[in-house]
């Protein structure tokens, strides 16, 4: 499946593109999409440079790495206002210039045995920046992310503690 379209992914392996137009990124809006096996990168957007999880979606992401994305404001890697499950993922080396440089949470945030790491964000949350939303981390590494407060992990406005 390209970037910009929602399917299921098994057994292989996919690299999902993102396009510089301002126009493409994999979005998943109002729906329930599990994927596997993907690889996610060199997006650059304002939100959600490489995923972009809307408000009432669901996305599943097994076994993939989400990295490399850039966005002008906030969640290089992942923006997640719906909810995002992460399983033996790797979200790194992604680049906000102002808050979750990893991932930007304003949902439902579940990590298991995944790893964010290496990510930058100018101003909070170099790794994960929760705002508003909750986050629960199962065997999950945090690890290396910077960002001018909060490197790895800031919470903003949050519903409940981290768990």
């Amino acid at each position: 499946q390209g970037a910009g379209t929602s399917g299921g992914i098994t057994n292989s392996t996919c690299i999902l593109y993102a396009c510089n137009s301002g126009e493409y990124r994999y979005s998943v809006d109002g729906i329930v999409v599990t994927l596997g096996g993907v690889i996610i990168q060199n997006g650059n957007q304002t939100f959600g440079a490489g995923v972009n999880v809307g408000s009432g979606s669901t996305l599943n992401l097994n076994n993939s790495l989400v990295h490399f994305n850039d966005a002008t404001q906030s969640g290089a890697g992942i923006f997640n206002s719906g909810t995002l499950n992460l399983n033996n993922t790797t979200v790194s080396n992604n680049i906000a210039q102002n808050q979750g440089g990893g991932i930007f949470n304003a949902g439902t945030l579940t990590l298991t045995n995944s790893t964010v790491s290496n990510n930058t964000a100018t101003n909070e949350g170099g790794g994960i920046l929760s705002n508003g939303g909750t986050v629960s981390l199962t065997g999950t590494n945090v690890s290396n992310n910077n960002a001018g407060s909060g490197g790895g992990i800031a919470t903003v406005f949050a519903v409940s503690p981290l768990s």
